[in-house]
């Protein structure tokens, strides 16, 4: 329970701990089926063990990525998070909430080896509006990147006007093609629109951070900067 409460998976745990006293050649990913399959006493290790916890952050991240391949990996995965974000972070998420984090939960896994690390940079997500702003992020958004910003998102608005419009390729393609019609930068676009709409110089790409929020939420985010 303790390494559950720390975001391990019970996978990624049961791997681990058969591992770390057995071992099939170089295998470091061993499913139960074919850890049934290939088990034998010859291959339990003769020295003391010593338990790495990279190495099983290392585990970990493979089984969380694995989970989020398959639909209903992926239903699991949240299910084990959202327990342990009601328990410890105290997260009572509406219907908008949920989506945007399992909207996101591809992008933060990327950066994350246990579900502690995707609940936390999951904060900008569920952060009312108007979201707090980094002061290094709040640099970012300026006399010269406001208008940028109010451009790039009537753009938006414009070229995926429902939120059925709202994909991560058509976000992708209007912000390259607006960058490309002003002769901006990449970053003179992104780091307004991170800045306003993650409150934060870290983050997810943008384009996974404007299709997690979703189009009215992005939106009103980057219009709250206006005001």
């Amino acid at each position: 329970r303790e390494y559950r409460d720390m975001g391990y998976l019970s996978d990624a745990m049961r791997n681990y701990l058969l591992r770390l006293g057995w071992s099939h050649g170089d295998e470091e990913i061993i499913s139960p089926a074919q850890a049934i399959e290939w088990f034998d006493l010859k291959g339990i290790n003769k020295a003391a063990s010593r338990f790495d916890f990279d190495k099983l952050n290392h585990v970990n991240t493979h089984y969380m990525r694995a989970h989020l391949s398959r639909a209903e990996g992926e239903d699991a995965l949240m299910s084990d998070l959202l327990a342990l974000a009601a328990k410890d972070y105290g997260w009572s998420l509406s219907t908008d909430e949920d989506a945007r984090v399992r909207r996101g939960l591809a992008s933060l896994s990327e950066r994350a080896s246990t579900l502690r690390d995707i609940i936390e940079g999951a904060d900008f997500l569920l952060a009312p509006r108007p979201i707090p702003i980094e002061p290094k992020a709040a640099k970012m958004l300026n006399e010269s990147s406001l208008p940028v910003l109010a451009d790039v998102a009537a753009s938006l608005a414009a070229a995926l006007p429902e939120e059925s419009d709202w994909t991560l390729e058509a976000i992708e393609t209007e912000i390259r093609r607006f960058a490309e019609e002003k002769d901006l930068g990449f970053g003179k676009v992104a780091q307004p629109i991170r800045a306003s709409c993650a409150g934060k110089t870290k983050s997810p790409g943008i384009f996974d951070v404007l299709y997690a929020l979703g189009r009215a939420e992005s939106l009103a985010r980057m219009a709250d900067q206006e005001t």
